[in-house]
């Protein structure tokens, strides 16, 4: 499920693009005087600026978003790892074999969770199966309490992943700015058409051109601001599978 590829925002570049290419041949029918064109000119030059720092900002927040929610899957892996590596050194191997068991649980959830269908109760609910393994733990050797209290500081490191993961993946931009850009997108690629061109392919090709880059824009912010869904820039679940497969080829 969670390999499935979000279509839309393909269909919306497709759009933009063969609209641009579609009415760049209109672009020849307009024709200005000297003055007009130098205030289309200007209102294209101001317009391409403003839509500029428009895109820039959404940029640096898609991103920022992105590489955090790449670094928090990183650290609760990490922990994860670290977890079962630490009941592997305490004295119950019983222990040791159902935490397996459940982390396994667990890691199919969050991949559910994440990539396929939201349940937040349900993830919460076998993240706490992981700490009750250690609630009535027998302390038998003198190391135990040792690896006991390295383990609860990882679950605890966990815990807080878990709860920025589902924050950062909650978190979406808001659809007026979305309308905005949109807006900005639109009204960028037509003023263009009528600029008024004399060379029908040269009207094609900028128009077509400046199609493509703002529809590959769209697709840019768009892609990153949905990491868990497929695309170019998805977010794939394969640190969690790797983990699992490593669990359960070392138990």
């Amino acid at each position: 499920a969670w390999q499935k590829i979000d279509v839309k925002v393909y269909l919306a570049f497709f759009l933009i693009l063969s609209t641009g290419f579609s009415a760049s041949f209109f672009a020849t029918k307009f024709q200005h005087s000297a003055t007009d064109v130098g205030w289309i000119s200007i209102f294209v030059s101001t317009m391409g600026v403003f839509y500029a720092v428009l895109v820039g900002f959404f940029v640096v927040h898609v991103w920022g978003k992105y590489n955090s929610i790449r670094a928090e899957i990183s650290r609760d892996v990490n922990s994860l790892r670290n977890v079962y590596l630490l009941t592997r050194q305490l004295s119950s191997k019983r222990l040791s074999a159902e935490f397996a068991r459940r982390l396994a649980v667990y890691i199919d959830e969050v991949v559910n969770t994440f990539w396929a269908s939201p349940t937040k109760a349900e993830l919460n609910t076998k993240f706490s199966k992981l700490f009750e393994c250690f609630e009535r733990v027998k302390l038998k050797m003198r190391w135990d309490p040792i690896f006991l209290d390295k383990i609860i500081e990882e679950l605890r490191i966990s815990s807080f992943s878990q709860a920025s993961l589902l924050n950062l993946a909650k978190e979406k931009t808001p659809k007026i700015l979305w309308v905005l850009l949109i807006f900005l997108s639109v009204t960028l690629v037509f003023s263009f058409i009528f600029i008024g061109f004399q060379d029908q392919f040269l009207a094609t090709l900028l128009i077509t051109l400046i199609s493509a880059a703002v529809s590959l824009v769209l697709t840019l912010i768009y892609d990153m601001d949905q990491p868990f869904r497929g695309g170019f820039w998805r977010i794939s679940p394969e640190p969690y599978l790797q983990l699992q497969e490593f669990v359960k080829k070392s138990r």
